[in-house]
């Protein structure tokens, strides 16, 4: 519930405070990095296993992800405190064999959208979970 209102604040803010677009070269403008991710990760659950196109972090970063479908339809999430950026997550039915090579350019479906980033300091990421309680 915390992540959920710290993301409509974040958008409140981006979107309307100045009434400019959240497209992607402001964001690039206010410094967000554009990322690719290249490891590939597998886990399961009971019922489901998951592959993941990640990009590990060098340390455990806060930081507001930025997912563009387009040039201006952006979508954004807040992270605390994480190790690593997820592109793309796959649910797979433990059910089937499955054996896709995810990093195969015919199956790149994380390359349908763009990921940027931008690193919170902690006294942001603290000022985002204030305002959210």
């Amino acid at each position: 519930m915390k992540r959920f209102l710290i993301l409509l604040c974040v958008i409140f803010f981006a979107c309307c405070s100045n009434q400019e677009i959240l497209d992607i070269s402001y964001l690039k403008d206010n410094g967000y990095e554009e990322i690719t991710c290249n490891l590939i990760e597998r886990y399961q659950t009971e019922e489901t296993n998951f592959v993941e196109v990640n990009k590990k972090l060098l340390s455990e970063k806060s930081f507001i992800l930025a997912r563009c479908f387009d040039k201006d339809s952006c979508l954004i999430n807040i992270n605390f405190e994480k190790i690593k950026i997820v592109c793309q997550r796959y649910i797979i039915s433990r059910d089937k064999n499955h054996t896709v090579d995810y990093s195969h350019s015919d199956f790149k479906e994380f390359a349908d959208h763009r990921v940027l980033y931008l690193s919170v300091d902690d006294k942001d990421a603290k000022e985002f979970i204030e305002r959210a309680n």
